[in-house]
């Protein structure tokens, strides 16, 4: 270990350590099998199943990267939200088109002009969910424009960090700061 990544609060190398490191070995995984006995009519037969335990200690919860940010007062949707949203924003514009037809149900009284109401009604209830769809689209984006450059130079931030356990905090070599595990993340988000 270099000079450098001597704890500035201690002044020691001895408990320090990568921040990173610390993170990735305090997790691990553990695959495990359960025979489960089943009943099926008047046997009873073992069945196996394969599990996964995952298990992660509390200092490298406290040491994790930042997580990504997300814009705040409106949510970054996923591909399954999206298309949850779009399904949602369809079944109100076949609400808003059922009632509009049940206006113009009798065509043959209002003529021409019953089913010109119908086209405008559609017209005018997919134009407004489009809107509302791509609006909050286009602010998602730019969102993630300014909040992403800000997290991505958190995290490289963050793979600079060492931790000192005698002291309980982490910093990085070259800069004479020292901060409590439970500010890091302040600390990464700092310009």
């Amino acid at each position: 270990m270099s000079s450098q990544a001597r704890c500035p609060k201690c002044g020691q190398i001895d408990m320090v350590l990568k921040v990173s490191a610390l993170h990735s070995g305090g997790v691990s995984s553990t695959e495990y099998e359960v025979i489960v006995p089943i009943q099926l009519g008047s046997k009873i037969t073992p069945v196996s199943s394969k599990r996964v335990g995952v298990s992660q200690t509390e200092l490298s919860k406290k040491l994790a990267p930042p997580p990504k940010l997300e814009p705040k007062g409106y949510a970054v949707y996923n591909d399954t939200e999206r298309v949850l949203k779009t399904l949602a924003t369809l079944a109100v514009c076949l609400g808003f088109v059922l009632a509009i037809w049940g206006q113009c149900a009798n065509l043959a009284t209002l003529g021409g002009q019953g089913l010109l109401q119908l086209i405008l009604g559609i017209a005018l209830v997919g134009c407004g969910g489009a809107y509302i769809y791509f609006v909050t689209s286009r602010r998602e984006k730019q969102a993630m424009a300014v909040l992403m450059p800000r997290w991505k130079r958190a995290i490289a931030r963050w793979n600079q960090l060492y931790y000192c356990a005698r002291d309980d905090g982490v910093f990085i070599p070259g800069q004479n700061r020292f901060v409590p595990v439970d500010q890091m993340t302040d600390f990464l988000y700092e310009k």
